[in-house]
């Protein structure tokens, strides 16, 4: 018996990893997508969001994992092994988010000092609700494009 594969959509030799509806891509338009703007925005890119709300944890990460993206939380605490927590992820994002609501004065300037070092994007949001965090980010990666 044949394992039945879901058809991957391609583009030249690029396969397009978004296989649901997602604010960039809509299912059904992937190849238009890819030729008009490059492929999603944020697809491929390890995004880490530092702060927020800990119960929408799992709603960040839909909201960026829908667009292509890699995502890691991490509360903003950064207590004890809290902050070696925090170093390990803003070493391994392409993009820490950092939400001011919900923080910590030592947690920004750790993931600031590493961004800065580093030469990563740093983006400071006030807000925290999942969606308005993940399309904030998308638009200003578009406009770095």
């Amino acid at each position: 018996m044949k394992k039945s594969r879901t058809p991957e959509k391609r583009i030249g030799n690029t396969v397009c990893s978004v296989t649901v509806d997602s604010p960039c891509c809509p299912a059904g338009m992937h190849e238009r997508c890819r030729l008009e703007n490059g492929g999603c925005a944020l697809e491929h890119l390890r995004i880490a969001l530092v702060g927020g709300l800990d119960r929408l944890e799992d709603k960040y990460q839909e909201a960026f994992e829908k667009s292509g993206a890699e995502f890691r939380f991490h509360s903003g605490v950064s207590g004890g092994g809290s902050a070696v927590r925090l170093k390990t992820l803003a070493n391994w994002a392409d993009v820490v988010v950092f939400v001011t609501r919900v923080n910590s004065h030592n947690a920004l300037s750790i993931a600031k000092g590493i961004c800065r070092k580093s030469g990563k994007l740093f983006l400071v949001m006030h807000h925290a609700g999942a969606e308005q965090i993940s399309s904030r980010v998308r638009e200003r990666i578009l406009r770095l494009k």
